[in-house]
C-alpha cells in the first residue's frame, strides 16, 4: 500500500540524516468509530513533540469545496527530502481520496433510490386501478 511505501521511504531517509534534518511530516490512514465498512481517511500530519501530532488541513478547490489534494503550502516548512517524498506520494493519494469520494456519492444515490422504491410506497393490492 502507498502508506507503507511512504513510511518505509521516510524512515530510510530519517535514518540517513542528522537529527536536525529528520523532518516532521507523517502520513496516516485511519478509520473513525462511525465509519462505514471500507471507509477510511488518508491524512498528512506534523509531529509536534512526543505523542503529539497536528493534522494538516486539506484545503479547498476553486469552488470552495473541500479538495482531495493537499496544497504544498499546507505542509509549511519541510526538509528537501520531505518535499520530494510528498511530491511523489500526494498525487497518488489525492486520486485515492477522489475515488473514495465518488464511491461515497454513488452509495448515497443508491440509498436514495432504495428509499424511493421502498415497499411501503408501492400499493399492495393486485388490481390495475390506482389506489387513491
Amino acid at each position: 500500500m502507498l502508506t507503507s511505501a511512504f513510511t518505509e521511504a521516510m524512515l530510510r531517509e530519517r535514518r540517513a540524516r542528522p537529527a536536525s534534518e529528520r523532518g516532521s511530516i507523517g502520513l496516516r490512514v485511519r478509520r473513525t468509530a462511525g465509519s462505514a465498512p471500507g471507509r477510511f481517511q488518508i491524512e498528512w500530519y506534523r509531529v509536534r513533540g512526543k505523542r503529539r501530532t497536528q493534522y494538516l488541513k486539506c484545503g479547498k478547490d476553486k469552488d470552495g469545496r473541500i479538495s482531495h489534494r493537499y496544497r504544498p503550502s499546507a505542509f509549511g516548512r519541510v526538509t528537501d527530502w520531505e518535499k520530494a517524498l510528498i511530491a511523489d506520494y500526494e498525487p497518488q493519494l489525492s486520486r485515492l481520496r477522489a475515488v473514495q469520494s465518488h464511491i461515497a456519492q454513488i452509495e448515497r444515490r443508491f440509498a436514495l433510490i432504495g428509499q424511493a422504491l421502498s415497499p411501503r410506497d408501492i400499493g399492495t393490492d393486485d388490481t390495475d386501478e390506482p389506489s387513491w
